[in-house]
């Protein structure tokens, strides 16, 4: 890190205990020096979540109105950035700028201290069989909360998170006890002044609201307990939503961090959005996608946009035998299986030619197993997740390889 003002190099070490560092467009993500970290996998999390960050990071310059250019995000973030004369490691104030923290313990959503977000690894199973899913879900669930409350909120008001003002918030409350409770509040009521049973998470809230005079609102929960205030009810709402909506992961809503949310699947969301005034609002800024929040993440940052070096994030089939992941790959010379090499050229360690899946594979929210050949006669099977991965000439031939 010889490359971060020393001032802040002390400040992380002490306040942080950051120990490895892993530099994004000269971002951070940082992980302490912890035996721990073995027995979560941390080094390679820090790794996923920096092909995630680099994401969210590299975006095109925003036609929307007011947007900023993905320079201008990246210099939020630039940890390089001089000292002003006085400061000294303990000012936590005046050296703050927001980083990705690693640990196997829980998140950190509040950017403090020191402008420090967290993705933890308490939520996921290791011995699941979707763990890798999990934990890509829980790194960009996280991410994307570090850059709303650092960038989004400030450039489009729709998504304002400190208020109840904003598409985004008055959203929360015409959802709140109809298709989005979250799962840590309690004493919650939707809009017209119903009460709904939640809290299952936090019974500890309970005896807190029962010891209260505080007055239910219509659209709110107890605002004194739990994730009940818009910093953290909303960030956490507009991360599964856009989650949801852009099918960045295949996991439904109820995610590894728990977030009641009814509906399953996007079509649902789309239906319960339509009903009310500022959902409605903020669904018309999600379909628009002019803004520099990201449409596709995925967790295999490309530099040189290099589709073929990359693995299929897709479940795959050789003949009529189960439908497998690249890690089952790297086991046994299953590379050596006809169309596995081709499908998963980063685990194979193929340096042929780029050339498409031969296999059959699953794309989620697509009725049915299908092929490069279906994908390259309809081409909007492309903008699916795993898709360009998976047929990097097909897609790249109907114009959507990106």
């Amino acid at each position: 890190m010889t490359w971060i003002p020393m001032e802040r190099r002390e400040a992380l070490k002490t306040i942080a205990q950051a120990h490895y560092c892993v530099d994004v467009f000269h971002a951070l993500i940082t992980a302490p020096d912890d035996s721990d970290l073995d027995n979560c996998d941390g080094k390679n999390i820090m790794l996923l979540a920096a092909n995630i960050m680099a994401e969210f990071l590299d975006t095109s310059p925003s036609p929307h109105a007011g947007g900023i250019t993905s320079d201008e995000v990246r210099r939020r973030f630039v940890w390089d950035r001089p000292v002003p004369d006085g400061v000294d490691s303990s000012d936590v104030d005046a050296l703050r700028l927001p980083f990705m923290h690693v640990r196997c313990a829980g998140h950190l959503e509040s950017g403090q201290p020191l402008g420090m977000y967290g993705i933890g690894t308490n939520f996921v199973n290791f011995t699941d069989d979707n763990a890798e899913e999990r934990l890509r879900r829980v790194a960009v669930h996280e991410s994307f909360h570090m850059f709303h409350a650092e960038v989004y909120s400030y450039v489009y008001p729709e998504l304002e998170d400190e208020e109840w003002t904003g598409a985004l918030a008055l959203c929360a409350k015409e959802a709140n006890c109809r298709w989005y409770t979250h799962g840590g509040n309690v004493g919650c009521y939707d809009y017209e002044g119903n009460s709904c049973p939640n809290g299952d998470w936090a019974p500890e809230c309970i005896d807190i609201m029962n010891d209260s005079p505080e007055t239910p609102i219509p659209g709110l929960c107890f605002q004194q307990c739990g994730c009940s205030v818009p910093t953290c009810n909303n960030r956490e709402m507009l991360a599964e939503v856009w989650n949801k909506y852009h099918e960045f992961t295949q996991d439904d809503f109820t995610s590894p961090t728990g977030h009641a949310i009814e509906m399953i699947n996007k079509t649902r969301l789309v239906e319960e959005m339509s009903k009310t005034e500022n959902c409605r609002l903020l669904l018309n800024f999600m379909e628009v996608g002019n803004t520099i929040l990201p449409l596709d993440i995925t967790g295999d940052y490309l530099i040189n946009d290099d589709l073929c070096k990359v693995n299929s994030p897709l479940k795959f089939r050789i003949g009529k035998g189960k439908f497998r992941k690249c890690k089952w790959a790297s086991k046994k010379k299953r590379c050596n299986r006809k169309g596995v090499k081709d499908t998963c050229p980063l685990t194979c360690g193929s340096d042929g030619p780029c050339v498409d899946s031969s296999l059959k594979f699953e794309i989620n929210g697509v009725k049915g197993p299908k092929t490069c050949s279906r994908v390259k006669r309809r081409k909007i099977l492309c903008k699916k997740r795993g898709v360009k991965r998976t047929c990097p000439v097909a897609c790249k031939e109907s114009g959507n390889g990106q």
